[in-house]
């Protein structure tokens, strides 16, 4: 009687375990084992470059026709939307197939898998996806002075002399790129506009000003404790005031901004920088060290 008793328990404990661990199973499992099925699966939900596409088939033999094809986006090539369409010679329970996703635009995908059988037998699943893959583009900016990019709602700034690389949504028509630069105490802000093509093989956008504009730079060095209080930039006959300003007497370089430049005018020794302090003013033409650069320190004494 006693060995009856044990043996009871013992049974009752090896169902307990059972249904636990039943329950512990995530419906996919349970679904995916209860009969013929076929999961889409990948490593990760976003999806970039080349990834793999796991077709995972539980019970069902005899496998004649697999196909993988994109469903949700209609205007998409044929040729795009069929990921995989073949016989199967072997009867395998997973096929891998390789998804080039750098030929979509980022966006949502939904994926519809089809296993047919030589019975003409079908069993049928869907997931979807996302795509998200990056171009990068390259900015040499040679303004003295930080430049701002826009990319549609994408904004940053590229710091003066310098080099930088920008990640951009992959792009399949002509993007366009605007830079503004920065100004520094006073002058002209410079605006320059770029086309590129998703054909182009050089992704990399040169910024320089051209020969219409010189920087001008300030180095108060009196040796009274005056402060800089208003230049005046003369290019001809065109004056641009530069007012409330505050540039010490220490020695220090300031940079001021672009100005307007003329070759005629510079050439003739009618560009100069008027600067005006409390008493006192002094005039500086422009003296340019190299004329291929257009930048001009002036020095106050």
């Amino acid at each position: 009687m006693l060995k009856k008793s044990v043996f009871i328990q013992i049974n009752i404990l090896i169902l307990l375990l059972f249904i636990s661990c039943e329950d512990n199973k995530t419906d996919t499992e349970k679904n995916y084992k209860a009969g013929p099925k076929v999961l889409i699966l990948t490593d990760k939900n976003e999806l970039s470059g080349i990834s793999n596409i796991k077709l995972s088939i539980n019970n069902f033999p005899k496998i004649w026709k697999l196909t993988l094809t994109v469903i949700n986006v209609p205007l998409l090539d044929i040729d795009k939307k069929i990921l995989l369409d073949t016989t199967s010679a072997q009867d395998k329970s997973i096929y891998f197939i390789p998804w080039n996703t750098t030929i979509y635009p980022n966006g949502n995908y939904q994926l519809y898998a089809e296993i047919t059988d030589s019975s003409n037998n079908r069993i049928t699943n869907t997931n979807s996806f996302s795509i998200k893959n990056y171009s990068i583009i390259e900015i040499e900016n040679k303004l003295e002075v930080a430049s701002i990019y826009n990319i549609g709602s994408l904004e940053g700034t590229v710091f003066s002399n310098s080099v930088s690389q920008i990640n951009t949504e992959n792009y399949f028509d002509n993007i366009s790129i605007s830079f503004k630069s920065a100004v520094p105490i006073c002058g002209e802000q410079l605006l320059f506009y770029y086309t590129l093509s998703p054909e182009s093989e050089n992704n990399k956008i040169l910024i320089k000003p051209n020969n219409e504009y010189f920087f001008l730079k300030i180095n108060n060095s009196s040796n009274k404790p005056k402060y800089i209080n208003s230049i005046i930039i003369k290019n001809g006959s065109n004056e641009q005031i530069c007012d409330n300003l505050s540039i010490p007497s220490n020695g220090q370089i300031y940079s001021i901004g672009y100005f307007p430049f003329n070759f005629e005018n510079y050439r003739s020794g009618n560009i100069s920088v008027v600067s005006l302090m409390s008493n006192y003013s002094d005039t500086s033409f422009v003296s340019l060290y190299n004329e291929r650069t257009l930048i001009d320190t002036i020095i106050i004494q």
